[in-house]
């Protein structure tokens, strides 16, 4: 039986050794796998940024799904056929809402302080917004998918 919470330090410690070697990974650019879109949520890549923050801890990535999906770091969203915790999100890169600059990917959310303590392990200073942001139109699909718990903020829409 796994140690949720041992493998959950393991995971935090891999992805800041990688922040203090790569700083780009995280809030940089539109080539970052994962985005700080407010003081709640980091929207990621998926699958690129699990699959690599499971290498980066030495887990398989169904292995460092399931720590991360356990331990509430990773959100979902429970469906008759299992857990749902893939988007398709517009994300648009500080300039204003326009088709050149926004892209609609596949992402997964993040609980931020599990993301900014794993930064803070390796001194890192908990990460300030991103000027990534998400398109308003992705709001109803994200509000839904968020029933219950927590609404990302208005800050994360532009």
């Amino acid at each position: 039986m796994l140690d949720y919470s041992s493998e959950l330090t393991r995971l935090q410690h891999a992805l800041a050794r990688q922040m203090q070697a790569r700083p780009q990974l995280l809030n940089l650019s539109p080539r970052s796998l994962a985005w700080k879109v407010d003081p709640w949520y980091y929207v990621a890549l998926a699958p690129q940024f699990l699959a690599h923050w499971a290498v980066w801890g030495a887990m398989r990535p169904g292995v460092a799904a399931e720590v991360l999906l356990r331990t509430g770091v990773m959100v979902s969203r429970k469906l008759p056929s299992g857990r749902k915790t893939v988007l398709p999100v517009r994300l648009v890169w500080s300039g204003g809402i326009s088709q050149a600059r926004s892209l609609l990917v596949p992402v997964q959310l993040f609980q931020a302080d599990a993301m900014d303590r794993a930064l803070l392990l390796q001194g890192h200073k908990r990460p300030a917004i991103s000027p990534m942001r998400v398109h308003p139109e992705s709001r109803p699909m994200l509000a839904a998918f968020l029933r219950g718990k927590t609404m990302l903020s208005d800050a994360a829409f532009q």
